[in-house]
């Protein structure tokens, strides 16, 4: 082989060839008693040293470039971005929301409920929104449920959420399509992202975002979304009411531009390049003398 691609942080087990590993964000350092059992095992204590001994490291933001390769103290010429695509489904999704008469059914959050998502100050938003707005779409939480989670299904069956939330758990493509076909707009505050895959998901088939200032969220939202400080619930309330009760078909518009800088035949370049870039790596470490992983 010319090279060998982990998925993961941690190596896989080769000799004689390129090595690459993605890291898609760094919370298994910084947050590791909120991992799986494995992750919290394996990846605090063995990234660092397998990402060094790596010929490249594959990231999907530019945020995510330099906070790996300031954290992990790599060279930054060995870290390459390659962002995602849009999905192939978002064209078929945009034109059943372009219908006549189309109006979103609900507010939607895509994605794991752990504690980095911040779904807490997304509930207290949608109670301030809900005071000011008592006809404002119901709230959707699809995704998996974690430990954490269980706090904020109990805080959903309180007033003034109870009856107008609704907790998914995990969620099959199928479903998940339906979801943005439906929804008003997404709303993502997480705490950290290493891409925000939903964001770009979102924009994609026209459903307007509202994202936090953290991680990469700005960087993928980009125009089509002015970010807000992560704790400001007030302020996700006001952006979802702009989007609720104003023009939403120009927030649409605005996503729909940003994600079309982001495609599959990119990533693959962007793979690709990564890719020969480590074996240039590897081969002038073999000419000076270095060892292989």
């Amino acid at each position: 082989h010319d090279v060998v691609h982990s998925q993961s942080p941690l190596l896989i087990a080769a000799t004689n060839t390129a090595q690459v590993v993605t890291i898609h964000d760094l919370d298994f350092l910084r947050h590791p008693d909120q991992m799986s059992a494995e992750i919290r095992r394996d990846y605090p204590a063995l990234a660092r040293s397998h990402a060094a001994r790596a010929h490249g490291v594959i990231v999907s933001s530019n945020y995510a470039a330099g906070e790996v390769a300031r954290e992990l103290q790599l060279d930054p010429s060995r870290v390459h971005v390659c962002p995602p695509g849009c999905p192939e489904w978002a064209d078929d999704v945009g034109r059943r929301r372009n219908e006549p008469g189309f109006r979103g059914k609900h507010i939607l959050f895509m994605g794991t409920l752990s504690l980095r998502k911040n779904v807490g100050t997304l509930l207290e938003a949608y109670a301030r929104l809900r005071a000011a707005v008592p006809d404002a779409p119901p709230l959707v939480l699809a995704g998996h449920r974690t430990p954490a989670s269980a706090r904020w299904e109990a805080r959903t069956e309180q007033p003034p959420l109870k009856g107008h939330v609704t907790i998914t758990g995990y969620v099959d493509s199928a479903r998940k399509i339906d979801l943005y076909a439906d929804a008003a707009m997404l709303v993502l505050p997480s705490y950290e992202e290493g891409f925000g895959l939903p964001v770009l998901e979102a924009m994609a088939c026209g459903v307007p975002v509202v994202v936090s200032n953290r991680g990469s969220l700005p960087e993928v939202a980009g125009p089509a979304a002015e970010p807000i400080d992560a704790d400001d619930a007030e302020g996700f309330a006001r952006a979802m009411q702009a989007i609720d009760t104003g023009d939403a078909r120009e927030a649409s518009g605005r996503g729909v531009a940003q994600a079309a800088k982001y495609s599959w035949p990119a990533c693959a370049a962007g793979a690709r390049k990564a890719y020969q870039s480590a074996i240039e790596v590897r081969l002038r470490g073999s000419r000076s003398g270095g060892t292989n992983p």
